[in-house]
């Protein structure tokens, strides 16, 4: 007879379950090598904070279902060809005992079916239903624990994220920055609360500042940013922290010290004028007056006196006079990330927080090169001294507070002006890449770590956000699949068992009389009691070299 082809050898020994062994060892190999490769996608920084747990190198970004649903179909493989394989090495070693010259134990055979009524298989070869059992164990246990292996880890890296998931929220001359339209906190708006203080407090000014006995040298004013809102829910997770970084257009208020001998009268000459009822703006303590007025938008004038006299009639000498200037200009602007909240800025001294280029105009001019109004209607709409009495009465309120200072004083003052030219023109926003609104910009030490970021971006720990696995369960994973893979080639090299546990082939051996047995098989008649020793003894013998195609069997059942 022809040699048989290569297809009908695997046909033979059974393609499904050779199928079911390569396509699950490949599959867990391939996962374990995703968590342990040396892959990095473009922002992974390379290492975990949870010992013993790593990010899959790619398809990190798939939820925990979808990896635990991938690994469960390779382990739904594995028991399919383990079971087929159990059978095929129980056959393969069947066949060799009944081709020994004492032939096959036929009842011991007959007692290690699955279906044989057997308590564990005594009477049969306890081996392999020991292999048996064992196997069954292994698989219910693989089956739950591989569930608990996939994890989140906290992964410390950089992303880029989308322009529209952060925002900047208007800024508001109101108490509370909350509204209908927006998803904002309902907490005290930043021009009422962002006094000067440590980093990781405010949410819009940042100070540049001395002393509290001395007035801020800058202020400036931010975007309000939010990673929050209605459509897209939260970008980060409780458990995340890090660094937001934005490059957006930012408000300066500059201050310089006028020279010159000033005094402040009962006549207010154009100036709004606050009287402290506290102490605490001077060493030695005394109370004080305050004034300041908008020359012009964009100027602000503060001068302070103390308070000397006791009657309306006085004329007390300014203690000091400044003025700050405000411009726009281009920075890379760094916020906490604690877990969903994105808000609070860092401060002026931190390193990744940069002011790139700014602007040599006015913010009349400013605003009038990237807008259809004309100069004279900006003029008029930024014109904050007509609205200065609207929010006098809460800059009062600050100034007079009780754990006020100089510095917070004139702080509370500017940030008010800043916020009304904001709240009547805004121009907070993300700058374009590639966008240089005031003129060439330095390069910061954040974009040569990271040339491949694209602002805003993210620097700092993952939580939730990755999925990944323990290092020890993708070892597992590759000497499992290893193993199973290999398993399958020696099926393939062993070949087809000469006889088979399928009933048919012994169906036929007893029709042709092939079967002579003891009178010790009446006892198989009910179907549920094990064969007795000495039913009788199966040897098969082959005639040729090709024992799988070709070979003639014969039965000699000898009594024992």
């Amino acid at each position: 007879m022809p040699q048989p082809s290569f297809f009908q050898r695997l046909q033979t020994v059974g393609i499904l379950s050779l199928s079911a062994l390569f396509i699950g060892g490949i599959v867990l190999i391939l996962v374990g090598i995703n968590v342990v490769a040396d892959i990095k996608k473009d922002g992974e920084i390379g290492y975990s904070r949870p010992a013993g747990q790593v990010r899959f190198s790619i398809g990190h970004d798939l939820s925990m279902q979808v990896w635990i649903a991938i690994i469960g179909v390779a382990f739904g493989l594995l028991s399919f060809g383990f079971s087929e394989t159990y059978i095929h090495f129980f056959d393969s070693w069947c066949s060799r005992q009944s081709q020994q010259g004492t032939g096959l134990d036929y009842a011991r055979y007959l007692n290690s079916q699955p279906r044989a009524p057997v308590r564990y298989g005594l009477r049969g070869f306890p081996y392999f239903l020991t292999l048996r059992y064992l196997l069954m164990i292994m698989g219910i246990f693989a089956s739950i624990a591989y569930k608990f292996v996939i994890v989140t880890p906290d992964v410390f890296m950089y992303e880029n994220l989308d322009k529209e998931t952060v925002r900047f929220k208007k800024p508001r001359l109101s108490m509370e920055g909350g509204n209908a339209d927006e998803t904002l906190d309902n907490d005290l708006n930043p021009w009422i609360s962002d006094f000067p203080r440590g980093a990781g407090i405010n949410r819009a000014f940042l100070h540049q500042y001395e002393t509290y006995l001395k007035p801020p040298q800058s202020i400036i004013m931010t975007g309000r940013a939010s990673c929050s809102s209605s459509k897209s829910g939260y970008i980060f997770y409780p458990d995340d922290s890090g660094y937001l970084l934005t490059r957006e257009m930012v408000m300066v208020a500059k201050m310089t010290e006028e020279e010159g001998d000033f005094f402040i009268t009962q006549d207010t000459n154009g100036w709004q004028r606050i009287e402290t009822s506290t102490e605490d703006l001077f060493d030695p303590p005394q109370r004080a007056i305050l004034e300041y007025k908008v020359v012009e938008p964009g100027n602000l004038q503060v001068q302070w006196a103390r308070r000397n006299h006791s009657s309306d009639t006085f004329r007390e000498p300014v203690v000091q006079r400044v003025t700050y200037k405000m411009h726009y200009a281009v920075a890379q602007v760094d916020r906490y990330v604690r877990g969903t909240d994105c808000s609070r800025l860092t401060s002026v001294d931190s390193p990744n927080f940069r002011v790139l280029s700014a602007s040599n105009d006015s913010i009349v001019d400013t605003l009038s090169k990237t807008s259809s109004v004309s100069k004279e209607d900006l003029e008029k709409s930024l014109d904050a001294e007509g609205i200065l009495p609207y929010y006098s009465a809460w800059i009062e309120a600050l100034v007079n507070s009780p754990d006020t200072s100089l510095v917070k004083s004139v702080s509370g003052i500017v940030r008010g002006v800043m916020s009304s030219y904001q709240s009547l023109r805004p121009r907070h926003w993300h700058i374009d890449t590639g966008e240089e609104p005031f003129g060439s910009e330095d390069i910061t030490e954040m974009a040569k770590e990271y040339p491949h970021a694209q602002y805003p971006f993210y620097v700092g720990w993952r939580a939730e956000k990755n999925t990944g696995c323990y290092v020890f369960a993708a070892a597992i994973f590759i000497i499992l699949g290893l193993f199973t893979v290999l398993t399958g080639a020696f099926r393939i090299w062993l070949g087809p068992p000469t006889l088979t546990s399928w009933m048919g082939q012994h169906v036929y051996l007893a029709q042709t009389n092939a079967m002579n047995l003891s009178d010790k098989s009446a006892g198989l008649a009910t179907g549920h009691q094990v064969a007795d020793p000495g039913i009788g003894r199966l040897r098969l013998s082959t005639k040729g070299e090709q024992a799988e195609t070709d070979a003639i069997l014969q039965l000699n059942v000898l009594a024992s």
